[in-house]
């Protein structure tokens, strides 16, 4: 239990409550989410919300606002009295959903009868939240698979297997349209199409994964080009467009390694939801970076592949650290693997950041596609070099 209690420290703010809210306002165009619980979990919510959504959620969420009476009594009277705001507010409503903090999950109330009674014929998707049940991840699935078990017309925003809470997803998907537009002439209404075309069974998990890296997204494109049996005129040309910058980064980067060799760490974590850590771990090992050892945490409870890789899964940061105590270790991940590192082994870590929570970073340019290898190769050499230095200053000593 104190273990348990120590991870709600790093799930309170992206609780499973927040993944849930966040999975029907991407998926469900008409939909609207009642929080029923506290104001503070509300606000805490919507504010985490609006950084991560590239669109506005102003008159789609709402709050019961829950006291301690009807903590102990019940809240069907809070949530009747937000019902007959919705329904005098939204005339098109397909979806309600109803995500029950911590507290209200305790009562036990009746939420689909609730619902029924106040607006009828209108789907309604009641579902326990909070720390205690889990991380965003966990919400973010459950609520995608009451989803799908409704019946319920799925929308994308993006890729399916990508969601557009991801960290930095709103830069990396301006660079995936604009690659598949240029190059392939496909447009937005197209991707849920391409989506299925590449996904896995049901889980949504895209099967060549995100386009990371240069090698991997010219691969990528052109998988799908084959499978739908498109002409790849117009990704020759933007390919050889490309060729120039390839070329010239390349120069500069040469002239780096002949100071600091090439990048290197002696440990890379990957943590992230499963099609972008499978994507990354993959385009590390082809052309991004050179390492011993690697290890994947993934974020959320989706199917897990067996390991097909140079890496092995771990649950979180303790496990790597029980292998490699000591060891210099580059986290590709959350603030949470970030955090727990700093904590165990004592100093700073390592740390790119591509993962939901992040507290000590800023998205602000793709990480994916051709323009995003050259950000990521970036940062992989900032961290490099800065590695570098510190085991000078620490021989120094």
């Amino acid at each position: 239990m104190n273990k348990r209690l120590y991870e709600l420290k790093k799930e309170t703010n992206y609780c499973a409550g927040v993944g849930e809210i966040a999975c029907l306002l991407e998926h469900i165009g008409e939909a609207v989410v009642l929080v029923n619980g506290p104001r503070f979990c509300y606000l805490q919510m919507k504010r985490i919300l609006q950084q991560m959504l590239p669109f506005s959620i102003e008159d789609r969420l709402y709050c019961s606002d829950v006291d301690e009476n009807a903590i102990v009594f019940g809240t069907e009277g809070k949530v009747k009295k937000v019902l007959r705001q919705i329904k005098t507010q939204k005339q098109a409503i397909t979806c309600i959903g109803v995500v029950n903090s911590c507290a209200v999950s305790l009562i036990g109330d009746d939420i689909l009868g609730i619902v029924a009674e106040e607006i009828p014929d209108v789907c309604c998707l009641s579902m326990e939240s909070g720390a205690m049940t889990g991380d965003f991840w966990d919400g973010y699935n459950y609520a995608f698979k009451m989803v799908e078990q409704a019946g319920l017309k799925v929308t994308f925003g993006c890729l399916r297997g990508y969601s557009l809470c991801y960290y930095n997803a709103y830069y990396d998907m301006q660079e995936i349209r604009r690659l598949l537009r240029q190059g392939l002439n496909l447009q937005y209404q197209d991707f849920p199409v391409i989506a299925s075309e590449l996904s896995q069974g049901n889980e949504g998990i895209l099967e060549s994964g995100i386009p990371y890296g240069y090698t991997g997204t010219w691969q990528w494109l052109e998988k799908i080009a084959k499978q739908r049996n498109l002409s790849t005129d117009k990704l020759q040309i933007l390919k050889k467009e490309s060729e120039a910058n390839y070329k010239m980064f390349n120069a500069a980067e040469f002239s780096l390694q002949k100071e600091w060799g090439s990048i290197y760490f002696p440990i890379i974590v990957v943590a992230a939801p499963e099609s972008v850590a499978y994507a990354l771990a993959k385009s590390l090992t082809m052309e991004l970076a050179g390492f011993d050892k690697m290890y994947l945490i993934i974020h959320g409870n989706m199917k897990q592949k067996n390991a097909d890789g140079p890496y092995k899964i771990v649950r979180d940061m303790d496990d790597v650290l029980q292998d490699n105590s000591g060891s210099v270790i580059l986290i590709i991940g959350s603030s949470i693997e970030s955090e727990q590192y700093i904590r165990r082994a004592g100093r700073r870590a390592y740390f790119i950041a591509v993962s939901q929570p992040v507290y000590d970073d800023i998205s602000c340019m793709p990480l994916a596609g051709i323009t995003g290898y050259y950000n990521f190769k970036k940062l992989l050499w900032q961290q490099y070099i800065q590695m570098r230095y510190d085991k000078v200053i620490e021989a120094e000593r």
